[in-house]
């Protein structure tokens, strides 16, 4: 796999512990641009920030996830930022995941810079945070038709506040973002472009001089980003996000900023590697499907079993992504028994007469 040359000089931030805080010494970064790597308490195990310096202050792209650990990097960090004379000025969230709103509202609280997120990921945020009667239901909806085993249904109808426990408390006042929208951030200019299927409305950062692309979670070198129905929200995140796909392919990218993972500078194969992936995953979705399944048993047969409740959560999510995409492909057909949904690809030997959808 070709990605360019990767960045090994980051900053890290792990364990307590702040190293290399001054981020200048990352000659091989674009000058004004400020990488600092947080602590994630999961299997992925960091997150990546950007600091924009501005002639004034600093903008932050993303804000970390809400524990002690980062709250004591932030404490450093913006410190830091006053002594040098570049002060928090601004903060934009490229979407609503915990790992990158998580420290929005304590960031706004200690700097008063003004958090800035995208309307759709706004409204999706504050639907998880406080769920009402409405997302119950679709919730408990959701979980019946997946065909999983009693416990774990029963298991996951109670995992409905998981959203807060990881967010605890959500910016009270949010700027909206929205694609192309335009920034000059200490004489560079910035475009904002909205990538979907990872989330409703993630946006991204594009600089098209030098070709930098801030990209969150949309385009990451060394894992593919989760791609999933949920119980709200769009019903064909991976059309979408295959569409996005082919949108920031053809930018032609010089410098790849994620949200995980290495930097990587040079042309760059990843954007094909990442829409293959997809498409092997529907090709082995099309023969599985010969027979009638259920979305339980597709989650399996595409990742195995999964025992942690969070980790069975993504799966089941990308899971229903290929298995929606395919429905609205007119490749394979859905329909219900006793709530339940099954698929089956058109066209196979033991074809079931349905009149029922998706």
């Amino acid at each position: 796999m070709t990605e360019g040359t990767r960045l090994e000089k980051i900053s890290v931030v792990h364990e307590s512990t702040v190293e290399a805080l001054d981020l200048n010494e990352q000659n091989e970064l674009p000058a004004g641009i400020r990488l600092v790597r947080l602590p994630l308490p999961f299997k992925l195990n960091h997150i990546n920030v950007y600091l924009l310096e501005g002639h004034d202050g600093s903008v932050l792209i993303d804000t970390g996830f809400a524990s002690r650990e980062t709250e004591e990097v932030w404490r450093v960090l913006l410190k830091e930022l006053e002594v040098v004379g570049k002060p928090l000025c601004r903060i934009l969230i490229t979407h609503m995941h915990p790992d990158h709103l998580g420290m929005a509202a304590w960031l706004h609280d200690k700097t008063g810079a003004p958090v800035h997120l995208a309307e759709e990921e706004w409204r999706l945020a504050r639907a998880l945070w406080g769920p009402g009667e409405r997302e119950v239901a679709a919730w408990h909806c959701y979980l019946d038709a997946l065909g999983l085993p009693d416990t774990l249904n029963t298991k996951l109808k109670r995992n409905l506040d998981a959203y807060r426990k990881l967010v605890p408390r959500l910016p009270v006042d949010v700027q909206p973002l929205a694609d192309g929208m335009e920034f000059v951030i200490g004489g560079r200019q910035w475009q904002t472009m909205v990538g979907r299927g990872h989330s409703p409305e993630h946006v991204c950062l594009w600089n098209p001089e030098e070709r930098i692309f801030i990209g969150g979670d949309l385009v990451l070198p060394d894992i593919t980003p989760n791609i999933g129905v949920m119980h709200i929200g769009p019903k064909n995140p991976l059309g979408d996000y295959l569409d996005s796909l082919d949108v920031f392919e053809n930018l032609e990218l010089q410098w790849l900023l994620p949200s995980h993972g290495g930097i990587s500078v040079g042309p760059s194969t990843r954007i094909g590697e990442l829409r293959q992936h997809h498409l092997y995953q529907l090709n082995r979705l099309r023969g599985y499907c010969a027979f009638p399944r259920t979305a339980y048993q597709c989650t399996t047969f595409m990742f195995g079993e999964r025992r942690e409740l969070q980790t069975f959560v993504f799966a089941v999510r990308e899971a229903l992504a290929h298995l929606y995409y395919l429905v609205q492909s007119n490749e394979l057909w859905s329909w219900d028994v006793n709530g339940v949904s099954l698929y089956q690809t058109y066209g196979s030997t033991s074809s079931h007469s349905c009149d029922g959808s998706l």
